[in-house]
This record gives structure tokens, sequence and C-alpha cells, in this order.
């Protein structure tokens, strides 16, 4: 098995749940790796009729924990809180309900506002990506020690 699908399987195993601590960039981007590839997998399966919307919004769901979890982790190792990830959500949100009111009072400064919110919901993702690419605190920090990938040895430092 690749290393790093044994290392995503080993983060969705062993911290599904688990937004507390750090996740490393590797042990980050091989979740994310991964989860992409059995994306590809689900969306093939998903063209199967009747069950195949079924198979696609059960791993959605069945995903969608873990993926937060170690992006949360992976903020943490940053030294920035994990609160983070909620900006970009709470802007789409926000421009939908903006949406609404442009259509229900035919307004169209709502949809001037929602084109904005839809602006910085983009901004915010982008830092997050940034956020998710920057090498994490050395030691400690005050989100925990310093992530170790499973049963795997971090590369030692020069």
């Amino acid at each position: 098995m690749p290393e790093f699908l044994s290392i995503a399987l080993y983060e969705f195993k062993n911290n599904y749940f688990n937004f507390k601590g750090r996740a490393t960039r590797a042990q980050f981007w091989y979740f994310v790796l991964a989860l992409f590839l059995a994306n590809i997998v689900v969306q093939i399966l998903g063209m199967i009729p009747y069950l195949g919307a079924l198979i696609t919004y059960a791993w959605a769901i069945f995903t969608l924990i873990p993926s937060l979890a170690i992006q949360v982790r992976r903020l943490h190792d940053t030294n920035k809180s994990g609160l983070l990830i909620i900006v970009p959500y709470a802007c789409i949100v926000l421009a939908l309900i903006c949406l609404g009111l442009a259509f229900a009072c035919e307004s169209f400064a709502f949809v001037t506002i929602m084109k904005i919110l839809m602006f910085l919901a983009l901004v915010a993702y982008i830092a997050l990506i940034v956020f998710w690419c920057l090498k994490g605190t050395d030691g400690e920090n005050k989100y925990g020690p310093v992530a170790t990938i499973g049963h795997f040895e971090m590369p030692k430092k020069a």
C-alpha cells in the first residue's frame, strides 16, 4: 500500500472526530489526496441508476466530519484557530439569505451584498489554502505538541 494511503487511512480511522491537537502538512495533504481519489471512484459509482445518488450522499455525509477535523487540526499546527474554517461557510450562508431577500423584496441592493459576500468567501478559501500550506510551528504551541504521523516516523530536521 502506498505510504500516502496508509497515512490517510490512519488519519481517517484514528482521528475521525478529533478536532483537538495538530496535523502536519503531510497528514493533511495525504488525506486530501486520498479523499480526492476516493471521490473520483464515488462519482463513477454515482452514475449507477437509483443507487448512485444514495452512494454519493452517503459518502459526503461519511467524510464530512473527518474532513472538517483535519482542516481544524492543520490550522492548529500553524497556531491559528480552527474556527477560521467557519468564515467562508458563513459568507456563503449569508449570501444565500441575501439572494432570497433579493427575490422576495425585488431589491438590487441584496444582489450586490450577495456578490460581496461570495467574493469574501472566495478570499477566505484562498486564505485557508495558504494557511494549510504554511509550515507548522516548531515545538509545542497552544494547541499541543508537534504532530506525529501515527506509527510513521517524522523526517528528522538537519
